[in-house]
C-alpha cells in the first residue's frame, strides 16, 4: 500500500521541489511554492497534474457531486484492499475535493488525497500528506518506518493548536484555528476558521510545531463527514 501511494506522489515530487520556499514566518515555515502563496491569503494555483487546481473542463464533462465523489473515492479505497481504511470526511472546494481517509482500529488518520471535479482523478494531497506522512507518505520508505503507528508525537494536539494559531496571527487578519485537528501518522490537520466558517485548512508537524498552509483549495463550499 505505501509503495501505491509512493509511485503516486512520486510523480509530483519534481514539481513539488521546485520552488518551494521552506522561509520561516515567526519561527515556522510556512510551507509554500513559488506562485502560490503558502499562506492563507490565497493565490494563483496551478500544477494540475499534480492535483493542485482543475485538471477537467466545465465544458467537456459535468461537475461532480460530494456523493459522485464519494462513490469515485470507495472505488479508489476498494483498489487498495485494506478493509482497515475508511473515508473519515470530504470537503469540496472551488478547486477540487479533498478526501481524508482514516484507519478504523486506531481512529488515526491515515492519508489525505484530491480529487478533480471534473473527471474524478484522484492524486496525493502535497503539504504534509506527501512530506511529513511517516506512515503512508514519500518519506516513509526512506526511513525504514514499519507499519507500527506514528502517533506518539511530541508535539500534542493541544500545542499543534497554539503553533497553528501563533502562525495564523502573523497574518493579523482574524483568522482561527479550529481546536482539536485530526492526528495524522506525523503531523495534525486543523480547519481554519473566519468569523466561525471554515476558509481553509493547514497541517502542524507532529515534531517539529512547524506550520504548513493548504493555498491550493480555493474557496471552501461544503463539507460530509463518514466516520
Amino acid at each position: 500500500m505505501k509503495r501505491l501511494m509512493g509511485l503516486m506522489a512520486t510523480a509530483c515530487f519534481a514539481v513539488l521541489t521546485l520552488g518551494a520556499q521552506g522561509t520561516p514566518v515567526n519561527g515556522y515555515g510556512d510551507g509554500g511554492y513559488s506562485g502560490m502563496m503558502g499562506g492563507p491569503h490565497g493565490g494563483s494555483y496551478g500544477y494540475g497534474g499534480c492535483g493542485y487546481g482543475p485538471i477537467g473542463s466545465e465544458n467537456a464533462r459535468p461537475e461532480m457531486s460530494v456523493d459522485d465523489a464519494k462513490a469515485q473515492a470507495d472505488k479508489y479505497l476498494s483498489s487498495w484492499g485494506d478493509a482497515n481504511l475508511a473515508i473519515s470526511e470530504i470537503m469540496e472546494f472551488d478547486n477540487q475535493f479533498y478526501i481524508a481517509f482514516v484507519e478504523k482500529d486506531s481512529g488515526v488518520g491515515a492519508f489525505e488525497m484530491l480529487m478533480d471535479k471534473y473527471t474524478g482523478t484522484m492524486t496525493p494531497e502535497p503539504g504534509p500528506n506527501m512530506m511529513w506522512n511517516l506512515k503512508y507518505g514519500m518519506m516513509s520508505e526512506r526511513t525504514a518506518a514499519s507499519d507500527a503507528p506514528k502517533v506518539s508525537m511530541p508535539v500534542s494536539l493541544a500545542q499543534a493548536d497554539a503553533d497553528a494559531q501563533k502562525y495564523l496571527d502573523s497574518y493579523n487578519q482574524g483568522f482561527k484555528a479550529e481546536t482539536g485537528g485530526d492526528p495524522f501518522h506525523g503531523y495534525y490537520t486543523l480547519h481554519v476558521l473566519e468569523d466561525g466558517k471554515i476558509i481553509g485548512m493547514l497541517g502542524v508537524n507532529g515534531y517539529t510545531g512547524q506550520v504548513w498552509y493548504h493555498s491550493w483549495h480555493g474557496n471552501y463550499i461544503g463539507m460530509k463527514s463518514y466516520s
